[in-house]
């Protein structure tokens, strides 16, 4: 039965206690923190929690990384930036965890002074966080170094770029050609990463239409058959848009592979609703 405003806003009041809350200065507002980031030329530490539901993912994290001595240190580096999802109506920024790339809770990502995310943190751990600084200073880096004119260091940048997903899929064919010739090895480096890009280009053409994301869902299962899955976080949307196009073509088999796929790539997310729509899929067939 869904909550009451008043219960969900009791929820958010008591998540606005916890401890990990008080060991830095944190800013909940969004616009706040851009303008913070702006002024001190910080980069966002935005970390998604929510305060409707219990998540025993987010509460580790609060618990552990975030609460930590460490924590503190790091967090003067960065502007951190807590949202928290309440469903509470008169709240702002809900729309946020959904706009920033958001799957399931936590969801941590270093944004810009702009609000565009700038990197996209793997892992539950301070290190984590602190390789994600780390990471776009590289990044940093390498671009000075490109506008010195130390051509050496086009191609690291390039490469780093596409990691880190500031370049989309024709953006960074774009950047390749424009790089001199490629080795072999250069080529065999950026392949992956460039299906990465590839899929998640094709995932935000499809958008929410059914339609389209099952037509999105037939080209990655050809891609599939071909020995062309790819990394990282374009495994999710991969695997999902391939169950919407088998759910609309009827076909059990296809859509039992990507379940069993996705059961065993995700065991920690829920999968009852798409395990009832095999068996109709199996019974119809």
């Amino acid at each position: 039965m869904a909550q009451s405003q008043k219960r969900l806003a009791e929820l958010r009041d008591g998540k606005l206690q916890l401890p990990y809350l008080k060991n830095a200065d944190w800013v909940l507002g969004f616009a706040e923190a851009r303008a913070k980031a702006a002024k001190t030329s910080k980069p966002i530490f935005a970390y998604f929690t929510r305060s409707d539901e219990r998540c025993m993912n987010s509460i580790s994290m609060e618990c552990g990384a975030l609460a930590e001595d460490g924590f503190r240190e790091f967090a003067n580096s960065v502007v951190p930036f807590c949202n928290i999802t309440t469903k509470v109506k008169t709240d702002a920024d809900q729309e946020l965890f959904e706009a920033k790339g958001g799957v399931k809770y936590p969801h941590v990502v270093f944004m810009n002074a702009a609000g565009n995310v700038t990197y996209v943190v793997k892992g539950e751990k301070l290190s984590d966080f602190q390789k994600g600084l780390q990471e776009l200073g590289e990044l940093e880096a390498l671009r000075k170094r490109v506008d010195a004119g130390d051509r050496h260091a086009k191609y690291p940048f390039l490469k780093k770029q596409i990691e880190l997903q500031h370049l989309d899929f024709p953006a960074a064919k774009k950047a390749m050609n424009r790089l001199p010739r490629l080795s072999k090895a250069q080529k065999r480096e950026l392949a992956p990463l460039l299906l990465r890009a590839e899929v998640h280009h094709i995932v935000s053409r499809a958008g929410k239409s059914q339609k389209a994301r099952a037509k999105a869902g037939e080209k990655f299962f050809r891609m599939h058959k071909a020995g062309r899955v790819p990394i990282q976080d374009a495994l999710l949307p991969f695997w999902l848009h391939i169950l919407d196009y088998a759910e609309m073509a009827k076909k059990a088999v296809i859509y039992e592979e990507a379940l069993d796929t996705l059961k065993q790539e995700f065991p920690e997310l829920p999968w009852k609703e798409q395990e009832r729509t095999l068996r109709e899929l199996q019974s119809n067939g």
